[in-house]
């Protein structure tokens, strides 16, 4: 049997908790290296899999340099994809990323260049686009059964902390808080609409009492051309669920429970018109990585196009850095952004640039205005 011969950047609890069950069911693929900084990290991981010590590294330029390894999956903070991207790409490596992509609009723009440049696939881990309830609400919408789509509304806003201390303490690591991270709801609301938005309204917030350097509560609203999508996303304790409004009905993702995050199962999903309600069921979800890894492999191994692009990446961080703005701004942004826009070439740091840009919000993340 061919396989892609898989090198894993980073061996962190991301890839532990979900992309090694993923990596288990999936025969065409095999892991032949790992490369983290932390030694823990690295024996741990290279034990569950059974790697051979000389192929674990504790630098990932050494992983790149290995000819074994033919495609790479990086799962290192944010901060750090750009240039572990592009030398994996540059050394002729396919590329697989976690999300987000980046964060600048500009570490996207070399990371794409850089694949294109090596002809290499460069993909990027958005997999609420495999959650069967999402595929679902999809194909009722291209169906024509809402009428025309107008307004989406998804609610995250209890996500348990995942850990790491960077995500909360280190923007330059992380690039943002929970907004940049659960840019998921931004791709999803985008996918529900088919199109890119026109405009994004947003605010940030810290509800946690602890002096974190990163927002924990944040709301967005993005205009399309003929509808809205709203989104509330927190590291906190409130609500979840999805529904689409559309000129002749209702979708509504249904649970006996009360949830808190958009990603557990619903029950079904309620489909609401004129003519009475109907129960719309879905198959059982597969693995949480295992579609983006899936359609991967396919690219690499048989040609086939990818799902999930470098460009999907970069538009999803795109409209979640143009939320930044808004939110530093107070008020509505349009996209796409300028290349000479602060925010596209540094990300949140560049919102320093702005002068127009909220105190609160720069003191949201530590960052201070350059002397005149």
């Amino acid at each position: 049997m061919t396989q892609v011969r898989l090198g894993l950047i980073g061996c962190g609890k991301v890839v532990e908790l979900f992309h090694l069950p993923a990596l288990a069911v999936i025969p065409e693929l095999r892991v032949v290296a790992l490369a983290d900084t932390e030694a823990a990290r690295l024996g741990r991981l290279g034990d569950l899999l059974g790697i051979d010590g000389r192929r674990r590294y504790a630098d990932y330029r050494r992983l790149l340099d290995d000819r074994e390894v033919e495609a790479v999956s990086v799962s290192t903070p944010p901060g750090s994809h750009r240039p572990i991207v592009v030398a994996a790409a540059s050394a002729g490596k396919h590329v697989i990323c976690e999300k987000p992509m980046a964060t600048t609009v500009a570490d996207a723009d070399a990371m794409i260049e850089a694949a294109r440049r090596q002809q290499v696939q460069l993909s990027v881990h958005h997999n609420y686009l495999w959650f069967p309830e999402n595929r679902t609400a999809h194909r009722l919408v291209r169906q024509g059964r809402l009428g025309r789509l107008v307004h989406t509304s998804i609610s995250c806003l209890g996500l348990p902390y995942f850990g790491g201390d960077w995500r909360l303490y280190d923007p330059e690591a992380s690039g943002g808080g929970i907004l940049l991270d659960m840019l998921h709801l931004i791709y999803l609301t985008s996918l529900f609409f088919g199109a890119q938005p026109l405009r994004v309204d947003a605010r940030v917030r810290r509800i946690r009492e602890e002096p974190i350097r990163v927002e924990d509560f944040a709301t967005v609203w993005l205009e399309y051309e003929r509808g809205i999508g709203q989104m509330g996303m927190s590291w906190g304790l409130g609500w979840g669920g999805t529904q689409l409004m559309g000129t002749k009905g209702r979708l509504i993702y249904h649970y006996t429970h009360f949830t808190s995050v958009n990603y557990e199962r619903p029950d079904h999903l309620r489909l609401i018109t004129e003519e009475g309600e109907e129960a719309v069921e879905f198959p059982p979800a597969p693995l949480f990585s295992e579609g983006p890894i899936r359609q991967f492999v396919a690219a690499v191994l048989e040609g086939r196009p990818l799902e999930v692009t470098g460009e999907d990446g970069r538009a999803a961080v795109e409209v979640a850095l143009a939320a930044y703005e808004s939110a530093a701004l107070h008020t509505a942004v349009a996209l796409p952004l300028a290349a000479v826009d602060p925010v596209y070439q540094r990300g949140i740091r560049g919102l320093t640039e702005i002068g127009a840009a909220s105190r609160e919000v720069l003191d949201l993340y530590g960052l201070a205005r350059p002397p005149r």
